[in-house]
């Protein structure tokens, strides 16, 4: 059976849906049951959405500095991403505030360089997407020329071939 859902943002469309099962009785009732599922799903606009979702999520530079760090693995403790949060220029450490991305970076390219791969498509995204070099609202430039060292370390140098 079909289901059509109404008007929404493009970065809210997914195929995992949210499901919540419930007894109703008389007396006690067991706790709710709530799961996950992936459904089918036709004409989804993935480009659309991805490109969407990215720009919720890094729409300056503090939620670049944050996904970052998300993607590194190293979210704990962070502010919400896309929330008020404390400030990351606060402190010093290169307009990183106080985050340590140098060190989570350094981490994830020696225990596991492919992680990196994320960071790049990111990187490479937001460079297609006009926000790069040009736009230091989003993307710091200290952020790309620390990059771009790990970049030409990484497997594939900085040429952006794959990793093998």
């Amino acid at each position: 059976r079909e289901v059509v859902f109404g008007p929404m943002a493009v970065s809210s469309i997914t195929r995992f849906i949210a499901f919540e099962i419930a007894l109703e009785q008389d007396g006690p009732s067991p706790p709710a049951q709530t799961f996950v599922l992936r459904v089918p799903a036709e004409g989804l606009p993935i480009d659309a959405r991805d490109e969407a979702v990215v720009r919720q999520v890094v729409r300056n530079r503090d939620g670049f500095l944050r996904y970052l760090m998300f993607l590194l693995g190293a979210f704990e403790g962070l502010p919400e991403v896309g929330g008020g949060g404390a400030s990351l220029e606060a402190g010093g450490g290169g307009g990183f505030g106080t985050l340590p991305l140098l060190e989570q970076m350094t981490r994830a390219f020696c225990r596991d360089p492919s992680r990196l791969d994320s960071v790049r498509r990111l990187v490479e995204h937001l460079r297609k997407s006009g926000a790069g070099e040009d736009d230091e609202e989003i993307v710091p430039a200290d952020f790309l020329q620390l990059w771009s060292t790990f970049e030409s370390a990484m497997p594939g140098g900085d040429r952006g071939e794959p990793a093998p």
